[in-house]
């Protein structure tokens, strides 16, 4: 018999299984970004700054966390989600805004 989901739909067990694995393997994974410096920023940020990143279209949802990588190109935050732990998340600068925390 096929596992189902809350919902009765196979396939939302199955992503609902897929979910907690990917959750199950970030929380024992370590960062492994190196801090990358921009010292061109036009905005003066830095390693270590506290920031929000949010997409500039649609989904305007904020992301806060600490800067760790900075080029003209991509950001990355390091954040701390409960389940996942420290996890460190890449954003391209094109189509996302940044702000300070």
């Amino acid at each position: 018999m096929l596992a189902r989901g809350p919902d009765g739909c196979a396939l939302s067990a199955m992503v609902g299984t897929m979910k907690y694995l990917a959750l199950e393997i970030a929380a024992r994974a370590a960062p492994e970004t190196e801090e990358q410096h921009d010292p061109g920023d036009p905005n003066g940020r830095k390693v270590g700054d506290k920031v929000e990143v949010m997409p500039d279209d649609y989904g305007k949802v904020r992301v806060s966390g600490e800067i760790v990588a900075l080029s003209a190109q991509h950001i990355a935050i390091r954040r701390h989600e409960v389940r996942a732990g420290d996890v460190i998340v890449h954003f391209p600068r094109a189509g996302f805004l940044v702000f300070d925390a």
